[in-house]
C-alpha cells in the first residue's frame, strides 16, 4: 500500500487512544479500505486488531467471533441460494470480488 498524506480523519481519534501510535498506513480502517474488506470482515478484524488495547481482550475476541459467525451464515446462505432473514441477495462480480448490489425482500415463510 502506498503511503499517502495523513487524512483529516486519521489525525484524530474519537473515544480513546487504542490506535494512537500506529503508523497511518497501518491504521485498521486504512487496511480495510485498501483490501476492500466488507463490513463483517472489517469489523471482526477491528476487534482482533485492538484486542486488549481498549476493552477486555476476551470480550473483544468474542465480538470478532460473533461478526465472523454472521459472515459465515451469509456465505452459506449464498451457496444454497436461501434468503437470509427473509431477504435475498442480488450479486454482481466487480473486479473478481462479489459485491451486494441490492437487497430485495423475499416471500414471507
Amino acid at each position: 500500500m502506498a503511503k499517502s498524506s495523513e487524512s483529516e480523519a486519521d489525525k484524530r481519534q474519537v473515544g480513546g487512544g487504542h490506535y494512537k501510535g500506529v503508523p497511518e498506513h497501518l491504521q485498521h480502517w486504512n487496511v480495510v479500505a485498501a483490501l476492500g474488506w466488507d463490513y463483517f470482515i472489517g469489523t471482526a478484524t477491528k476487534y482482533i486488531w485492538r484486542a486488549g488495547k481498549k476493552d477486555d481482550p476476551v470480550q473483544e475476541l468474542e465480538k470478532a467471533v460473533h461478526y465472523l459467525q454472521k459472515k459465515i451464515e451469509l456465505l452459506k446462505a449464498e451457496r444454497t441460494a436461501q434468503p437470509v432473514m427473509g431477504f435475498s441477495m442480488e450479486k454482481v462480480s466487480v473486479r473478481s470480488k462479489t459485491r451486494v448490489l441490492s437487497v430485495k425482500r423475499g416471500p414471507r415463510g
